[in-house]
């Protein structure tokens, strides 16, 4: 697992939640924090296509139950 992309992939995360960024790691999940909710999950989503200029289909929306899931549908 790439650190950068990690790192890239916490930092929206964290921007997303109005985290600060040593509160988001690999283990983050929905739910934890609370934050993350549905409306979260798809703000996420949202964030991470313009970071890394993809197009998520649903399928992989779905599989993103943590940080390290959104990494691994990344790489």
């Amino acid at each position: 697992m790439s650190e950068d992309l990690l790192q890239r992939v916490c930092r929206v995360v964290a921007e997303t939640l109005n985290l600060p960024p040593a509160q988001v790691n690999g283990q983050t999940s929905p739910g934890n924090p609370e934050q993350w909710d549905s409306f979260a999950q798809l703000s996420i989503v949202l964030g991470l296509e313009q970071e890394f200029g993809v197009s998520l289909s649903p399928e992989q929306v779905e599989a993103m139950t943590s940080v390290d899931a959104i990494v691994r549908e990344l790489s």
